[in-house]
C-alpha cells in the first residue's frame, strides 16, 4: 500500500514541476499496483484516475492520447461504474457531452447488472 501511494505522491511532484512523463511513469505504477491488490471497485482509484485525467488534460493535445489510454483500459481492464462515472465526469468537464453520456451510461448499465447495486448510484447515474 505504501508503494503504490509513493508512486502517486512522486506523480503529483513530477506533475506540479512539469514533468509530465514523469508524472505519467509514476501514476501508471501506482495504478499496476492497485490493479493488482485492491478489488476493482476500491475508492483509492479514483484518485489516480483523476490524476491521470488532469495529467492529459494538461498535455493539451492530449484528446487522442487520453481516448487510447481509456479505450485500452476497457479491454485490457475490468472496469467498475464508479470508474465509467469518473471519466463521464472529465468528459463533461472537458465539454465532451457526448462522450460523457456515453460513460455515465455504462455507469448506470454496469450498477444495475451488479448483483447489490447501490440504489444512490443509480440514482445519481440516471441524472
Amino acid at each position: 500500500m505504501q508503494l503504490m501511494k509513493l508512486y502517486s505522491e512522486l506523480g503529483r511532484i513530477y506533475y506540479m514541476t512539469k514533468h509530465f512523463d514523469s508524472a505519467l511513469e509514476n501514476y501508471t505504477k501506482s495504478l499496476q499496483l492497485r490493479l493488482r491488490i485492491l478489488p476493482v471497485d476500491d475508492l483509492k482509484f479514483i484518485e489516480i484516475y483523476e490524476n491521470l485525467d488532469d495529467l492529459y488534460y494538461q498535455k493539451q493535445n492530449s484528446n487522442n492520447r487520453m481516448n487510447i489510454s481509456i479505450d485500452d483500459r476497457l479491454h485490457s481492464e475490468r472496469f467498475t461504474s464508479l470508474t465509467y462515472y469518473t471519466i463521464g465526469h472529465v468528459f463533461n468537464q472537458m465539454n465532451n457531452y457526448k462522450k460523457a453520456l456515453f460513460y455515465y451510461e455504462n455507469a448506470h448499465r454496469i450498477e444495475l447488472q451488479m448483483s447489490t447495486p447501490n440504489p444512490l448510484d443509480i440514482d445519481e447515474y440516471k441524472e
